[in-house]
């Protein structure tokens, strides 16, 4: 792991762009990143759908960008479990964006460098804070508590506070994590999160290899997708978005997540004297 080098998935706002801020292995993407939460356009090639888009000529962002098609089922897909993945700002930089999504309870998962962009504290909650979906009125919820955080690992179970007006996290479907994580060439996996921002959008791609406590995923990100959750085909949780390989849009490029079986096993050995935590859990 030592020689697995990659770019943390973090996106700030306030700081120009980075070119190619994306990562893409064409032969491994079966589709590209598109906005969840917008209207079904069904056509005979499928859904129309909307991505972010790179402006090459100042390298800015554009929130919707080239249209594609993609499945009708893949669109529906992606819109029902994106309900429990939400929009995450850490508690240190208000400008900075990243992903979160629901476990049971008021818990979510995320990422260390999400909770805190400085990375040096990986149990304060500070105003970290998450953007519920539609569904709960785009209600924003604080942190209560940090249940648990490995800097290493980069990972974090935060429980959430109810909001004033009765809102909670609660009240979401908590995402299902998988128990074992399938790897393969061929394997496909799919991943939901906020890149550059600009609210939920899921791709897919095909390809899982494992590499220690974390693996190798060929689905498309851009900045802002760290803390996100990879799924495989049963609409299982297998890893959360940590970050992507140093070379970007090329046959080279790679994305990196952290075992959700690794994250499980850390949780169950750290939390013992925290049985209603971990009984909370959709494993």
């Amino acid at each position: 792991m030592k020689n697995l080098l990659f770019i943390i998935l973090i996106t700030i706002v306030s700081l120009p762009s980075f070119g190619n801020d994306r990562s893409i292995k064409p032969s491994r993407m079966l589709f590209n990143l598109f906005k969840l939460n917008t209207s079904k356009k069904l056509t005979d090639k499928g859904v129309k759908v909307f991505g972010v888009k790179l402006n090459e000529r100042d390298d800015s962002y554009l929130q919707f960008g080239n249209s594609f098609y993609i499945p009708e089922k893949s669109f529906n897909r992606a819109n029902k479990l994106g309900k429990s993945v939400f929009r995450a700002t850490p508690g240190d930089e208000s400008n900075a964006h990243g992903t979160a999504f629901a476990v049971g309870g008021n818990l979510l998962l995320t990422n260390q460098h999400v909770l805190s962009k400085s990375r040096k504290n990986t149990t304060e909650c500070r105003s970290f804070r998450i953007r519920l979906n539609d569904s709960q009125k785009n209600k924003t919820l604080y942190c209560k508590e940090v249940h648990y955080c490995s800097k290493r690992l980069d990972f974090c179970l935060i429980e959430m506070k109810d909001h004033k007006r009765g809102y909670s996290l609660d009240k979401e479907t908590p995402l299902k994590l998988a128990s074992v994580i399938p790897y393969g060439d061929q394997t496909e996996a799919m991943i939901i999160g906020n890149p550059i921002g600009f609210g939920l959008h899921a791709s897919k791609g095909l390809g899982v290899v494992k590499v220690n406590s974390l693996f190798k995923f060929f689905a498309p990100v851009w900045g802002g997708n760290s803390g996100g959750p990879v799924f495989n085909k049963f609409n299982e949780v297998i890893g959360v978005v940590r970050a992507q390989s140093p070379t970007l849009m090329s046959e080279k490029s790679y994305n990196v997540a952290v075992r959700i079986d690794t994250i499980i096993s850390v949780l169950k050995a750290n939390l013992n004297n925290k049985p209603g935590v971990l009984n909370k859990l959709n494993l």
